[in-house]
C-alpha cells in the first residue's frame, strides 16, 4: 500500500501523472464519453494537485 507520509515523491509523482494524463484526455475531441468523464476527473484530481502544491492554473481551457 502506497502511503504519503513514507514517500511523498513518489505519491505525488503518480498524482501529476494522472492530473496530465486526464488534461490530455480531456482533449479527445472525436469520442465525447471519454472527453466529458475525462473533465469531470480532472476536476477532482484538480483539487488533489492544487493541495499538494504540484500544479496552479485554471481549468478553462479545457472547459472544466
Amino acid at each position: 500500500m502506497l502511503s504519503y507520509q513514507e514517500n511523498p515523491k513518489l505519491i505525488e509523482e503518480k498524482v501529476n501523472q494522472v492530473y496530465i494524463l486526464l488534461k490530455e484526455l480531456s482533449q479527445v475531441d472525436d469520442f465525447p464519453a471519454i472527453c466529458c468523464n475525462a473533465r469531470r476527473a480532472l476536476a477532482a484530481m484538480w483539487q488533489v494537485a492544487n493541495h499538494l502544491e504540484l500544479q496552479f492554473e485554471q481549468l478553462y481551457d479545457y472547459h472544466v
